[in-house]
């Protein structure tokens, strides 16, 4: 039993400290991640700039994207062996933005759960932080690949995608599964993006009609909850008038 027990002392020694080094690098990885997307943003949208100021959004980029790789390599290490793979389930966008760094700022939308008007376990504040949160996501996703994209495709032979307002446009209209034909990726990257954009645009359309399903079956239940209440309590108000009417002299 004591190989056990020290093996189990030695794990939550190991998870106390990964939990002291979360607490400690929560703020400075927020904040490398809002920097790391403007950064790129920048480097994508705007394509004439001084030689210093591109190396200094490079520079950005790098400091960023390597806290990227050594955060989830020092989570890794502090978590007890039995438990990684849970670890892995529940991180896994810190754990692939050390390969893609422009991953991690969607990690920032997990703290619309403990914002304020979130809280509540019922239907109505259940579907709200969904839809927030859906938003949100949806939002980060559409912009990511409209840059992304953005950037790909600018100085491309044959390219219709030259500006961030085209950009946009055709993210909008790609995820929307509208595809109107008007800007469309000439490279290989941008296409196999712009997949990527038509399968998310399944899935936040699948999302949405589950939640007004949700919503209406919820609302039809508590209609016809209410219409058998009302006939049941007519009924017992009737039998509790018959009674008294019979014990009248």
């Amino acid at each position: 039993m004591r190989p056990a027990t020290k093996q189990g002392e030695r794990d939550e020694r190991r998870e106390g400290v990964r939990t002291r080094w979360e607490r400690a690098t929560r703020w400075p990885l927020i904040a490398l991640s809002i920097g790391f997307l403007v950064a790129y943003s920048l480097l994508a949208i705007t394509s004439d700039r001084p030689r210093d100021e591109e190396i200094t959004i490079l520079v950005i980029m790098g400091i960023a994207w390597l806290a990227f790789i050594i955060d989830p390599i020092v989570r890794i290490a502090l978590t007890a062996p039995s438990h990684r793979r849970q670890y892995y389930a529940a991180h896994r966008i810190e754990v692939f933005s050390a390969v893609l760094p422009i991953l991690r700022p969607f990690s920032l939308l997990r703290h619309l759960e403990s914002a304020p008007g979130f809280g509540g376990n019922g239907g109505n504040a259940l579907r709200s932080r969904v839809v927030a949160i859906a938003a949100a996501y949806a939002g980060m996703f559409v912009y990511v690949i409209a840059i992304t994209v953005l950037r790909v495709e600018r100085g491309a032979d044959g390219a219709t995608i030259l500006s961030f307002g085209e950009a946009l446009w055709w993210a909008f209209v790609t995820v929307a599964t509208v595809g109107y034909g008007d800007y469309t990726p000439v490279t290989t990257l941008g296409r196999f993006l712009a997949v990527i954009l038509m399968a998310g645009g399944v899935v936040i359309i699948g999302t949405a009609s589950a939640l007004i399903v949700s919503y209406l079956t919820e609302r039809i239940g508590s209609h016809n909850r209410t219409g058998v209440a009302r006939p049941v309590e007519s009924a017992q108000a009737g039998v509790e008038a018959d009674a008294d009417a019979d014990e009248a002299p």
